[in-house]
């Protein structure tokens, strides 16, 4: 049979639980989990960056070739 000690070593060894191991308690996120507030903040602000810089392409072109032929037809007059 076990001994008083063995029997305590059992016991605590099946009562060690991690936090992610914890009925009814989540894991913690990881740095870099797909829920993280890492992600939460980087992902929209690389996102919103990336979109101005996108209209900002698409729209600048035009608008300096609006204006050197303005400027153009002033001199002209």
């Amino acid at each position: 049979m076990f001994g008083a000690s063995e029997l305590v070593a059992a016991v605590m060894a099946k009562a060690r639980v991690s936090l992610g191991d914890a009925p009814g308690r989540p894991a913690p996120p990881a740095a870099f989990g797909s829920r993280s507030l890492i992600w939460s903040i980087v992902l929209p602000g690389v996102s919103a960056i990336m979109m101005l810089m996108i209209a900002l392409s698409a729209y600048l072109p035009g608008s300096i070739i609006a204006v050197e032929v303005r400027a153009a037809r002033e001199r002209a007059v």
